[in-house]
């Protein structure tokens, strides 16, 4: 079992709501994870975790606990799960840049895979952008909500 909790930094609530939700969120999650010892987690976005880090210390440290022993995945590559069509090519480089860079500092190693499963249209730059970021894998849940492109 792999759960994910998909928490957009702002959407339609304050960036402070968010913060709340990820604090009561990530709790649950390792409660769950010490009633099911077969549960495994998949978090993105650093923002979300140096927030848990600076404001609930010891939440963080059982979150770290889990990465290291291989329940709680720190993946995605990007400092956040950007939209894709507005950003530049500039701009999504410097997401993976300091992505990559938190990730590695969190977890140990970059990430091997893109994560964006809540985005509204993909860049033509991004197969090439992973490519030359040496990022293998690209994982999405919105590919099948196009309208024009059928897959």
């Amino acid at each position: 079992r792999v759960g994910h909790a998909h928490m957009d930094l702002v959407w339609l609530w304050p960036e402070r709501v968010t913060y709340q939700k990820i604090i009561h969120t990530y709790s649950n999650v390792l409660q769950l994870m010490d009633r099911y010892p077969d549960f495994t987690f998949t978090m993105s976005q650093p923002p979300l975790y140096y927030h848990i880090q600076e404001k609930q210390p010891k939440l963080a440290e059982k979150i770290q606990e889990k990465i290291l022993n291989g329940r709680w995945e720190f993946t995605g590559a990007l400092e956040v799960e950007s939209d894709t069509q507005i950003p530049v090519g500039e701009g999504l480089v410097r997401c993976i840049l300091y992505g990559q860079e938190r990730i590695k500092a969190i977890r140990g190693s970059v990430s091997d895979t893109v994560w964006i499963p809540d985005c509204f249209g993909y860049s033509q730059c991004l197969p090439q952008i992973f490519h030359l970021a040496d990022i293998p894998n690209f994982f999405t849940t919105k590919i099948l909500w196009s309208t024009i492109t059928k897959f």
